[in-house]
């Protein structure tokens, strides 16, 4: 009831269907209601977890051409570096030009997943 949509990430050709990505995501308007939006869950995840180290970002997304689209983000990170399998909370502000949905994910990613997402900002 809380959430717009989820999805399931699926290792590729694997007939076990690993799952290497849990996530899902609550739609918004406005960047003070992100912003809410990804603190109320941030808390939340920092009240039943214990990260090995937390990392706050702000970048552009790579999703919209123009540099406007911004992802407000934070990680908790699961294992100690250089691993990267994490819990994720991002805000991702779509400005209207990019015609992308603005949304708070919040997903837990595998390390393969994690690094899989690296690869394509590279």
């Amino acid at each position: 009831e809380i959430y717009d949509w989820a999805r399931i990430t699926t290792k590729k050709d694997d007939s076990n269907y690993t799952v290497i990505n849990i996530g899902a995501a609550i739609d918004y308007t406005e960047l003070d209601e992100c912003k809410k939006i990804k603190n109320d869950v941030q808390n939340g995840v920092e009240q039943i977890f214990t990260a090995v180290d937390k990392e706050e970002t702000t970048f552009a997304s790579s999703q919209d051409k123009t540099g406007k689209s911004i992802i407000y983000g934070v990680q908790f990170y699961t294992k100690p570096f250089p691993f990267n399998e994490a819990i994720v909370v991002n805000c991702y502000h779509m400005t209207e030009e990019s015609n992308i949905k603005r949304s708070v994910i919040i997903s837990v990613n595998s390390e393969e997943f994690a690094e899989y997402l690296v690869s394509l900002n590279n």
